[in-house]
């Protein structure tokens, strides 16, 4: 059972200095191209429970990497939304991390599209993005909002929401 702690109060702006941190990923149903995908993204604020969302994607094509993109995209709109300039972005996609950061070209056109719109936040924005193993804890409970993604979308807000989405994932990742 993984133990977090659940942000109590949730402040209408970001306390000062508050080390935020967005974990993000993608899935793809089955098979990858899929017709169906999924994102999820965990906002967390010193290291607690802030925000968390997932989605559904639809479409032809839809694979793993653009699932990804599609993940740090809505992190970045939520951060930008709710005035987290300097929020630390992980994900467990290298690829992705390597794309935005300038390390590698992309070829996809999708990917160059997706691409463009999360450079696009650094207008406003003074993001990091940052590699993570998809072992580590708050990178596992995203994992667990992706693959929720593949059925629906919704966002949790309130501590009580926050608490049966922990509950949920503790006994998925007993599974």
């Amino acid at each position: 059972m993984l133990a977090m702690k659940i942000e109590t109060q949730k402040p209408h702006k970001p306390p000062i200095n508050a080390v935020w941190e967005i974990y993000c990923d993608g899935a793809t149903k089955e098979s990858n191209p899929s017709s169906e995908g999924g994102y999820g993204f965990s906002v967390w604020c010193n290291d607690r429970l802030y925000y968390a969302q997932h989605g559904h994607l639809v479409g032809e094509r839809i694979t793993n990497q653009s699932s990804e993109f599609k993940a740090i995209f809505h992190a970045l709109q939520y951060a930008h939304r709710k005035g987290i300039t300097t929020p630390t972005i992980w994900s467990d996609s290298e690829f992705a991390i390597k794309a935005i950061n300038g390390e590698i070209q992309l070829r996809d056109d999708k990917l160059k599209l997706a691409l463009a719109a999360i450079k696009h936040f650094e207008y406003f924005l003074s993001p990091t993005y940052k590699h993570t193993p998809r072992t580590r804890d708050f990178q596992r409970f995203t994992d667990f909002l992706a693959n929720l993604g593949l059925v629906n979308d919704l966002k949790y807000q309130t501590r009580e929401a926050h608490q049966a989405l922990i509950n949920a994932f503790s006994t998925w990742g007993q599974r």
